[in-house]
């Protein structure tokens, strides 16, 4: 499975009538924010961006409240008190990389925080890769490694590697110095990769980088995901082979437990089995609450219509104001949920 279950501090909300836990919602005093970030095409604007833990961007809403969007599903972030730092990242998203690595080395000078230095740093690797500064990228690469050697960091092994033989010689030498001069095995393996690559002829495959999450680090575009056969299915209305298709995928392990979760609920429904669609998706909702899960606002919204068929109006008002919170910054979603929230008794 490639999905894996993340446990943010705001509250989950799950229906008691299916054997789930209700557990009340938080809601700290407001606190005054500006930053920004862009989360599959939403921008969430008022956010306190606060720190970085493992491969998760920690941030709080304007209304207090803690939550964590993975890294990977960020296309963009603002912070206030470091502005360089969404002028690296617009920068980038237009593929002027040059200069967004310029900016990124200034927000690098003017960031405190340990951990979102290390984001920002492997973003600098990434542009100043994509720049074709190759050289460059190598010597910002060890000092990122030398900082942290996290998954983030790994994630910006730069993909070129100077074609000059004196200039890769020197970088050879570099690298072998900081792998003689790590224990840590970890941080041993990026280094000795680079130094495989290094001694290789330039345009042999040796020389070549395996694949890298770079792409998800800097000049990320917004886009949903991709639709597939069990979509096609539900479109045409073929509900019956749409579930056996679903079921097999979970009985066999095969792709993304959120997304088969959500496709078996809006299956169910389509059939007239609510109570079965309803715990699809709540089971979206307990095991994947962070609001960059592309579905994660949807289940809340679906599962609210099913008990509010069900005659139990206050399930779905608890789902729906969940909902508000998850939807901060898209305006168009706010209304509808507004609108959901005003047809209950």
């Amino acid at each position: 499975m490639s999905n894996r279950a993340s446990k943010p501090s705001f509250a989950r909300v799950a229906v008691l009538a299916f054997g789930a836990m209700l557990i009340t919602t938080l809601l700290p005093m407001p606190t005054a924010v500006a930053d920004e970030l862009s989360l599959g095409g939403i921008s969430r604007q008022n956010v306190r961006v606060t720190g970085l833990r493992d491969e998760m961007l920690l941030y709080e809403t304007s209304s207090g409240n803690s939550r964590q969007a993975a890294v990977a599903s960020v296309e963009m972030i603002k912070i206030e008190r470091y502005p360089a730092v969404g002028e690296a990242e617009q920068l980038a998203v237009d593929g002027a990389y040059a200069e967004a690595a310029a900016k990124y080395q200034q927000a690098l000078e003017e960031i405190r925080e340990d951990d979102l230095k290390v984001l920002f740093h492997a973003k600098l690797v990434v542009s100043l890769d994509r720049a074709g500064e190759s050289e460059q990228a190598v010597r910002e690469f060890l000092g990122l490694l030398a900082r942290d050697h996290g998954a983030i960091a790994r994630a910006a092994t730069p993909q070129q590697l100077p074609e000059d033989a004196p200039t890769r010689e020197a970088l050879e030498e570099l690298v072998r110095r900081r792998f003689a001069q790590t224990s840590d095995a970890v941080a041993r393996q990026p280094l000795g990769e680079l130094i495989l690559r290094l001694e290789a002829e330039p345009d042999s495959e040796d020389a070549q980088a395996s694949p890298s999450e770079g792409t998800m680090l800097v000049g990320r575009r917004a886009q949903g995901p991709a639709r597939d056969a069990i979509d096609e299915l539900i479109d045409e209305a073929q509900f019956e082979d749409a579930l056996a298709a679903v079921d097999q995928s979970l009985e066999q392990g095969e792709g993304e437990l959120d997304r088969l979760f959500y496709q078996r609920g809006t299956i169910l429904v389509g059939l007239g089995r609510d109570r079965d669609a309803a715990l699809a998706f709540m089971r979206v909702i307990i095991h994947f609450p962070t609001v960059s899960n592309h579905y994660y606002l949807p289940s809340l919204l679906e599962a609210g219509k099913i008990f509010v068929k069900l005659n139990q109006p206050e399930h779905a008002r608890d789902l729906w104001d969940e909902a508000k919170v998850a939807a901060e910054g898209d305006d168009a979603k706010l209304e509808e949920i507004e609108q959901l929230l005003g047809s209950l008794p």
